[in-house]
């Protein structure tokens, strides 16, 4: 309140774990890598499609593989180091991550 005296102190609440998302959280591993590593999602997320880009914003070819219901195994065709921003999609919901690709 407004009218409250000038030596009252009130504390607002905000945050990240206020956020609402709906975007399942993949990991991926091992990270940092030589330029392969694995990701997995949970059931929810059905058949990602999933693209990459360097730090300079330059599409970096990324063959993979399903290893399971749940996890890809990617490469990074002729890795550099650098951070890799990896994308990925499915019909309902979308999400990304860096990864760290080391020499």
């Amino acid at each position: 309140p407004l009218d409250a005296p000038a030596d009252t102190c009130f504390s607002i609440h905000v945050g990240l774990s206020e956020l609402s998302t709906s975007t399942p959280t993949v990991q991926l591993f091992p990270n940092p890598s030589t330029g392969r590593f694995t990701m997995q999602w949970p059931a929810s997320v059905a058949r990602p499609m999933i693209t990459a880009c360097d730090a300079q914003g330059r599409a970096v070819l990324v063959k993979s593989q399903r290893v399971n219901g749940h996890a890809i195994e990617c490469a990074i065709v002729d890795p550099r180091p650098g951070l890799i921003h990896v994308r990925w999609s499915d019909e309902r919901t979308s999400g990304g991550t860096t990864v760290v690709v080391q020499p």
